[in-house]
């Protein structure tokens, strides 16, 4: 099966794509339907054809070409340029503006008239603009855009076609494609789609197939979305297919474009619920088998409630488990209402000061990024007392209750419902600790954590109380 050969950019500011300057994007999109209707000759494709080299040639025929905007610069991904297709082929123009988005949004037909325009390459990549006195592409001055560029009616549909890495051919360039059955490479997991613009005005990451067929997913370090991580599951992803230098790359237009939410490949393994887990703790260290769960943090590592090597996390059997992560370079990073898949396969099961807790690997936890919520448990504390170890590390919630002890969280409180009472355990490291707790009956959620010297609800911030 073919493979792409991909190579990095050895000049990171070389890639065309990629925003040299930061800018705001606050113009609003222009939402007009009035349409010249203008009378249309020639084509893209016919522009193109122009092209017997590596040298920008002029568009001699006055020619106007109608096409829909494809890419626009509204997540700062491109940069003074915008992406069209006319049904025959796509191509960039370039365009001396910012905030291109607001004239000439995705869904946005325009009228190109080419009488005065260029046609040039870079790296490979076919362009239209204009040029300066030594010959070179540059974009259609500011005041001469409206010109050249005439916004037709809006919105109309932008529809991808649908490829596998093995379809991807010159033909595609500039076009909207959506890859499909694809993952970011495991090498690439955990990182951002980009670094900071201050490191590198932009950054390459590895898109794959489950056949080991790659491409290259280019981003700027000035896009809003440069810090969000890539997602970890395999599904598809869309974007304008360009090259550069024989390199082929994919230009996203924002993260709406990525629908990633499968099993990577190769995933055979069965899931269990947290539950039948537990069930394979018998009073001794439980080595787990061949397995997966599927779960949610809710614990928040944001407000130090919790120990910064554990992660609290729940499943829909309604039970949950303490996630240790110990050793260099397993620091979890996992936050509260983040949806993960965790392979246990040869992980060890154990207590610690009276909880179960599982022995886990960063290695081995598939992040699926999202404020995901769970539904706590309403339970009375002498419901909750005489079954603690069933509830054990799952999401309470203790209604009419005061608490008693001390005027801030800080440390070890009674909390009181009228049934029975129970421990409220806040760390002095957290972030709410040194804040004043009620004086009158208040509902309480938080963590249902077993301790030696007797259980504990532990707020996770002071959301939990209302």
């Amino acid at each position: 099966m073919k493979r792409f050969q991909l190579a990095l950019c050895v000049l990171v500011s070389a890639l065309s794509f990629t925003s040299c300057v930061k800018k705001n994007f606050d113009a609003p999109p222009d939402s007009s339907n009035y349409d010249p209707n203008l009378p249309t000759s020639g084509s893209l494709a016919k522009a193109r054809a122009l092209l017997a080299g590596t040298v920008a040639v002029p568009i001699d025929s006055d020619w106007t070409i109608s096409a829909t905007v494809i890419a626009d610069d509204r997540s700062g991904n491109l940069y003074k340029q915008i992406v069209v297709d006319d049904g025959t082929t796509g191509m960039t123009l370039l365009l001396e503006a910012n905030n291109l988005y607001g004239n000439y949004p995705v869904g946005r037909k325009i009228y190109l008239k080419t009488k005065g325009l260029y046609i040039g390459m870079y790296g490979g990549l076919p362009q239209i603009g204009m040029i300066d006195e030594t010959g070179s592409m540059i974009g259609i001055p500011s005041t001469l855009i409206g010109g050249h560029v005439i916004k037709g009616d809006f919105p109309h549909p932008v529809i991808p076609d649908t490829v596998s890495l093995n379809d991807l051919n010159d033909g595609l360039l500039n076009r909207l494609i959506y890859i499909k059955d694809v993952e970011f490479a495991g090498s690439n997991l955990g990182m951002s789609y980009a670094q900071p613009s201050a490191i590198a005005s932009g950054t390459s990451r590895t898109v794959e197939d489950c056949a080991g067929n790659t491409i290259t997913l280019r981003t700027s370090g000035y896009a809003n979305f440069q810090p969000y991580i890539v997602p970890s599951g395999k599904g598809g992803i869309a974007g304008i297919y360009t090259t550069y230098n024989g390199t082929p790359q994919l230009i996203l237009r924002d993260t709406t474009d990525v629908t990633m939410y499968g099993e990577r490949c190769g995933a055979n393994t069965p899931f269990i619920t947290i539950d039948s887990m537990q069930k394979m703790y018998t009073g001794a260290d439980a080595v787990m088998p061949t397995a997966k769960i599927s779960c949610i943090v809710i614990s928040d590592r944001a407000n130090g409630n919790t120990t910064a090597s554990n992660v609290i996390v729940q499943d829909a059997s309604g039970r949950g488990v303490v996630m240790y992560f110990s050793g260099s370079g397993n620091t979890p990073t996992y936050d509260m209402g983040d949806s993960l898949v965790v392979d246990i396969t040869a992980m060890t099961l154990t207590t610690y000061q009276g909880g179960l807790e599982l022995k886990a690997n960063t290695s081995k936890v598939v992040n699926y990024k999202g404020n995901h919520a769970v539904t706590p448990l309403s339970i009375s504390l002498d419901d909750l007392n005489a079954s603690f170890i069933t509830y054990q590390s799952t999401l309470v919630e203790i209604k009419n209750a005061t608490v008693s002890g001390g005027g801030t969280y800080s440390g070890n409180k009674t909390l009181n419902d009228g049934t029975s009472t129970i421990s409220l355990y806040t760390t002095s490291a957290a972030g709410f600790a040194s804040q004043p707790v009620p004086t009158t009956p208040m509902t309480y959620r938080g963590i249902a954590t077993p301790y030696t010297n007797g259980n504990e609800i532990k707020l996770r911030n002071l959301n939990d109380v209302y």
